[in-house]
This record gives C-alpha cells, sequence and structure tokens, in this order.
C-alpha cells in the first residue's frame, strides 16, 4: 500500500476480509513490488534503489541495492529459483535471492509483431510469467526463457469501471483459491475464476 506523499506500508489480511492481521510502516519509502519467497519476504522501492528482506512475521532482516542497471523498481515475483523483477523498461531480470544486487540474466518482452515497454506488475505460474503494462488493459503471458509474448489478455471493459486510473490492472495469484485476482487503483476488486484456464491456452 502506498500513497504520492512516501507513506507505504505492508498490510496484511485474510484474503476476502478488510480487517487488518498486521501493519508495518515503512517511513519515507515509496514501496513497489513485493513477494514470498521460501520463508522471507522480498520487496523492492520505486526511486531508492533498494529493496528490503523481512521474515514471515514481517520483521526486517536486511536491506539490500538492487542492480545498477535497472532503472526503477516497479513489479516482483520468483519462479521458486529466482526473484523476478521489472523496473518500467521491457526488461524483466532475474535475480539471485541469495545476493539480489546481482543479475542471474534478463529478458526483452515482446511478440513477433511488437516490442512491450513499461512491464509492471509481475505474476509467475505454471512455467510463465504474466504481467500487466502501464497505462494499458492488457496482461501479458510471457516466456520467461527468452520473453516472447505468448498470449494477450484486453480487459479494457473491466478497465472502463476505473475511472481514476484507466489501464492500470495490477494482478496476483492465489494459491488457495487457484485463481488470479484482478484489481483496479479505486479498490474494485474482481476475482478472475477462469482466468487461469483462458491463460494456459
Amino acid at each position: 500500500i502506498k500513497d504520492l506523499n512516501v507513506k507505504s506500508k505492508i498490510i496484511k489480511y485474510n484474503l476476502g476480509s478488510t480487517k487488518p492481521i498486521q501493519e508495518v510502516p515503512q517511513y519515507n519509502e515509496f514501496s513497489e513490488g513485493l513477494t514470498v519467497f521460501g520463508d522471507k519476504i522480498y520487496q523492492l522501492t520505486y526511486k531508492s534503489k533498494k529493496g528490503f528482506i523481512y521474515d514471515s512475521n514481517i520483521k526486517l532482516i536486511k536491506e539490500f541495492t538492487y542492480p545498477s542497471v535497472m532503472a526503477e523498481g516497479w513489479g516482483m515475483t520468483n519462479d521458486g529459483k529466482n526473484l523476478i523483477v521489472s523496473d518500467g523498461t521491457k526488461f524483466i531480470y532475474f535475480l539471485n535471492p541469495d545476493n539480489p544486487s546481482q543479475i542471474v540474466r534478463s529478458i526483452a518482452v515482446a511478440s513477433n509483431t511488437e516490442g512491450y515497454d513499461q512491464i509492471n506488475e509481475l505474476e509467475y505460474h505454471n512455467g510463465s510469467i504474466y504481467a500487466n503494462v502501464w497505462q494499458k488493459s492488457i496482461i501479458l503471458k510471457i516466456n520467461p526463457a527468452n520473453g516472447e509474448v505468448t498470449g494477450i489478455l484486453d480487459f479494457s471493459n473491466i478497465a472502463k469501471q476505473n475511472i481514476m486510473y484507466p489501464g492500470i490492472l495490477p494482478i496476483f495469484y492465489t494459491y488457495e483459491y487457484t485463481s488470479f485476482m484482478l484489481t483496479l487503483h479505486n479498490s474494485l476488486v474482481t476475482l478472475l475464476d477462469k482466468m487461469k484456464t483462458k491463460l494456459s491456452k
């Protein structure tokens, strides 16, 4: 959770509830992508060129500097081996979870007809990376081996409901319900029960 006055915090909920279980303020930081990897929580900051590592109780373990080649900190997920992050460009980076300052490899996102810039929120599921594109109402299905876009989902009709920030569609996967969640920045949340089937085609 963050606002333009740089008042980020991590809030833990039970899925479906609006009552926080835990809140951890992050003073003077504009925080961005977050992923749970093993028993640790990793998080990027937007412009501070650093990230945080927490334990499962959201207690700060240490900070790290993310690689200088990354323009900013945007989205974050993982494939069980590496941290996968975006920086608002066409690139997706794979970082070493034991040393997140180290890039293992990177890919550039493109289809056979178009390149994609401003890759934003990331999720990894069943061998593919899913990403939304800043200011566009689409979600890309990406081959993590080479950055090839293998599928595109267009959510223009849903995005029209999001008057404040049309085209901004963060996503996350919930393993408990084996479903994706599509969120809009005016707090409208849509549970996409059939999204997994559509994305697997």
